[in-house]
């Protein structure tokens, strides 16, 4: 790729530097001791990046509707995004962990194809990992199609809590929110990929099998 500089909204990156900003604060994490899951959900946000910023090196566009300079300004915004994200609460694993603040980010080969395929996990409060949970899936309408999107929104500066807010019904469930490879309406592999993504939180969340929505 190039080095020329790109302005996407208020940002002003090469892919290059987005991406070498995310992958040297990951790895800084990483050198340090980290809860399995928030490190599996460190190593799925770079695996994700380098995935996408492998197909912009190709320089052949996705579609006549995803020019490559149409995808390299989707890179700069979302992964510099998520570097921005970083430098906040989103690398206190507590934030994920015990506060049910963040949702994690964990990726996946895919059993089908090997493609990289994720799921976004958002864990109540207080997390007990010996107790079952209620699950609400969250699936997702026609949205934007990159793979980068929907992780970066979870890495936004968080609003304060508005102390006349109404409880949130499902605060104390696990929420399970596949890719499902994008507006795939959740049919074929994408169906699959929602079934492979429930027994993969299976094997580090317990589930009440008579509330799941």
């Amino acid at each position: 790729l190039g080095r020329t500089t790109l302005s996407f909204g208020q940002r002003a990156e090469t892919p290059e530097s987005c991406l070498g900003r995310l992958a040297g604060q990951i790895d800084t994490l990483l050198t340090n001791d980290q809860p399995p899951l928030f490190a599996w959900h460190l190593r799925s946000i770079k695996a994700l990046a380098m995935s996408e910023y492998a197909k912009l090196t190709l320089q052949v566009p996705q579609s006549q509707r995803h020019t490559v300079a149409d995808r390299t300004k989707e890179f700069v915004d979302f992964v510099g995004t998520m570097a921005d994200g970083l430098k906040r609460d989103c690398s206190d694993p507590n934030a994920y962990l015990r506060d049910g603040a963040r949702s994690l980010i964990l990726a996946r080969p895919s059993e089908i194809d090997g493609s990289l395929q994720y799921m976004m996990v958002g864990l109540p409060k207080n997390w007990d990992p010996n107790r079952a949970y209620p699950l609400f899936v969250g699936l997702h309408g026609s949205g934007p199609d990159n793979p980068v999107a929907y992780p970066s929104y979870g890495f936004g500066a968080l609003s304060p809590p508005k102390p006349d807010a109404p409880a949130n019904p499902t605060a104390d469930m696990i929420h399970l929110d596949p890719w499902g490879r994008g507006n795939r309406s959740w049919r074929n592999d994408a169906e699959r990929d929602l079934l492979e993504a429930i027994d993969l939180l299976k094997t580090f969340c317990k589930l009440d099998p008579d509330r799941w929505y």
